[in-house]
């Protein structure tokens, strides 16, 4: 960390002095004043304010950042056979297990990338060669084999409906599975080649 201030300063010119941004995260506890006597302490100190965020502040930053993105709206998501899923409930989730088809995974993505697919999954598409380049292959060369390869996609949705061979979720969004979804749907050609991976939904249960 020292390290990279100096070499911030370095880089700064006159005119830019205050401009130096340093995130550090800790979940141990810490003296907040000592942090502060010590950057007063620093010569030649460029800091014109320092804020320091706990846990408690990233979390709550997390929760109104999630409360005030939009999901996406309404999408059908083809399944291998009719009504074939697992179902689990508790006192305040209920949610099924079922093998979506990958081109309606590869429709719902050219339809919502944009407009909240995506929005409740804080980590979106961190990239990945490797396992990018894994995913691909497998796509490719084995399809037929990556549900076995592949951990799947989880969507947190407003509500689900099971419907035959299909299954419908509203107000949705992926929460797992963001590399796994874009990878599909920039990477799936032709309408022939379909195959299917496992696909956790989940919704809220309202309490009266």
């Amino acid at each position: 960390m020292k390290k990279s201030y100096r070499n911030a300063i370095d880089r700064l010119s006159d005119e830019d002095e205050g401009n130096i941004e340093i995130l550090f995260t800790s979940t141990s506890e810490f003296d907040e004043k000592q942090i502060h006597k010590k950057i007063k302490n620093v010569k030649q100190s460029k800091f014109t304010e320092v804020i320091i965020h706990y846990e408690r502040d990233i979390k709550k930053a997390i929760i109104e950042i999630q409360q005030t993105l939009k999901p996406a709206k309404e999408h059908k998501f083809q399944i291998d056979e009719s009504k074939n899923a697992l179902n689990y409930e508790s006192d305040y989730y209920k949610g099924i297990v079922v093998n979506i088809s990958a081109q309606s995974l590869k429709a719902a993505f050219e339809k919502f990338e944009s407009e909240g697919l995506f929005n409740m999954n804080i980590q979106r598409y961190i990239k990945s060669k490797t396992v990018d380049d894994a995913i691909i292959e497998s796509m490719r060369k084995n399809s037929d084999d990556f549900w076995f390869m592949n951990n799947g996609i989880t969507i947190a949705c407003e509500h689900f409906r099971l419907d035959g061979d299909n299954v419908k979720v509203y107000d949705f969004s992926i929460v797992n599975g963001g590399q796994t979804t874009s990878l599909i749907a920039k990477n799936l050609e032709s309408y022939k080649d379909d195959f299917y991976l496992m696909c956790k939904i989940i919704e809220k249960i309202e309490k009266t």
